[in-house]
């Protein structure tokens, strides 16, 4: 493209962060970076970019990239929060949840699920237990098969088995009604 004189803009940058996101291509995509700062940088591409540095296991660049960023949406803050939990930051993951709700940022469904994943990784039950009570009354966010897998991990993982049918079977009692 760049051998043909075409200028690349946002559309073709964030398509192609998400190619190197897709495919966990680090390297290029850090290549992808350096001509995302030479233009105008918006939500959009900054999103893009934190999501490749997350799910390409790169945190710290991450962690630089959250901060950089001036505007942040509940796209940004999810990533970030979902992305420390699957890198194995946890704890981290719920200081974002509680940062993010004390901005003014309301989760959503994906953002719940995130903290969720979160909480069971922390071996946090009473907190993901409150998270997962307060999803709808709270957030407004109905819980769905995703919110109810994660608290069975959750509760599993704890060792509360019973507690876990329990929340199965209340599960197919609340999506009769």
């Amino acid at each position: 493209m760049k051998r043909c004189g075409f200028l690349a803009d946002q559309a073709t940058l964030t398509s192609v962060l998400r190619a190197c996101t897709g495919l966990a291509l680090l390297e290029l995509g850090r290549q992808v970076h350096v001509h995302v700062l030479k233009y105008h940088r918006d939500l959009i591409l900054s999103n893009a970019l934190l999501d490749m540095y997350c799910k390409c296991g790169s945190m710290e660049d991450a962690r630089f990239e959250f901060t950089r960023m001036v505007h942040k949406d509940v796209i940004s803050w999810s990533t970030m929060l979902i992305g420390l939990a699957q890198n194995g930051f946890s704890h981290e993951a719920i200081e974002m949840f509680e940062k993010m709700t004390s901005s003014c940022t309301k989760p959503n469904y994906i953002t719940m699920v995130g903290v969720l994943f979160a909480c069971s990784h922390a071996g946090f039950v009473d907190k993901g237990r409150s998270y997962f009570q307060s999803m709808e009354s709270v957030y407004g966010v109905k819980p769905g098969r995703e919110h109810y897998g994660c608290m069975v991990d959750l509760l599993g993982r704890a060792g509360k088995l019973n507690e876990a049918v329990e929340l199965i079977q209340n599960m197919d009692r609340n999506r009769m009604l």
